[in-house]
């Protein structure tokens, strides 16, 4: 079965059996997902989210930064909060 068939029978329901199964890397009869079978799902679900979903209810969605939320005097302390550079613990 190709991908746009697999998305032309997915319904909402078996949408979220299949999220399901690739939240917990199994199946619902508890066989484990292969990585072949999670990506493939995860494909699945990525495209059937772009067509039924807005975008802030995607998989991986990220809202936009707000300049406003940002603390901008973070970099003043940036340097003195690193590890020292080239370190090299040896066992003795």
């Amino acid at each position: 079965m190709d991908l746009e068939t697999l998305l032309s029978e997915l319904n909402p329901e078996r949408y979220q059996v299949l999220k399901r199964c690739v939240e917990l890397g199994k199946w619902p009869d508890g066989r484990r997902l292969s990585s072949d079978e999670q990506g493939t799902a995860l494909q699945v679900l990525i495209r059937w989210e772009a067509r039924h979903k807005p975008p802030e209810e995607r998989i991986g969605y990220i809202p936009p930064v707000n300049e406003s939320d940002c603390d901008h005097d973070h970099d003043d302390h940036t340097e003195s909060a690193l590890p020292e550079k080239n370190l090299i613990y040896k066992s003795q």
